[in-house]
């Protein structure tokens, strides 16, 4: 999502993390509205859920499942200090690996919608891409900050974390990914 600030908050009795849009022009919306489409549609237990949209004329803002134990990062840089036993490849590292692998294979094989699109062609034509069903989903900023751990240290990612964009040489693909 292009910058956005973030928060906690209840909704109906569970809390949720708030992600509100703070730049608001023609492309930040866009790509607000893009990956809020294509985030609603992703139900895998290792990506985090879009659970509802604040969308009005001043207000772009996404509520997600919370997940309460914070990022891969901060635990790594807890155990590079002074303990070192914090986490280990034998207990949660190895199981958070395999679930990042599964959340990716997820991402990779699904389908996404985009709407019509008017694309510049290398020879400065203009080429519409109709809209429909587009193939795998890349998430282009893999990294341990991206990563959520649940209190039981199920790894899930955020895939809200980043502006959602189709790559545009290759029309095949949606790419998740920071600005």
């Amino acid at each position: 999502m292009a910058k956005a600030m973030g928060s906690v908050a209840s909704y109906n009795g569970q809390l949720v993390a708030m992600k509100q849009l703070l730049t608001i022009n023609t492309v930040s919306v866009k790509r607000f509205r893009f990956e809020c489409f294509l985030v609603k549609n992703l139900w895998h237990p290792n990506i985090v859920t879009l659970t509802g949209v604040c969308w009005d004329s001043d207000t772009f803002a996404c509520c997600l499942e919370f997940v309460e134990n914070g990022t891969l990062e901060d635990w790594l840089r807890k155990a590079r200090g002074k303990n070192h036993n914090l986490i280990s490849w034998k207990k949660q590292l190895l199981m958070t690996a395999i679930e990042c692998a599964l959340g990716e294979q997820y991402l990779h094989n699904e389908q996404y919608w985009a709407e019509e699109e008017e694309l510049e062609g290398t020879n400065g034509e203009k080429n519409i891409v109709p809209a429909g069903y587009r193939l795998c989903i890349i998430h282009r900023d893999l990294k341990p900050d991206n990563m959520l751990l649940s209190k039981n240290w199920h790894g899930l990612w955020g895939c809200e974390s980043g502006a959602a964009n189709p790559d545009h040489d290759e029309r095949r693909h949606a790419h998740l990914r920071r600005p």
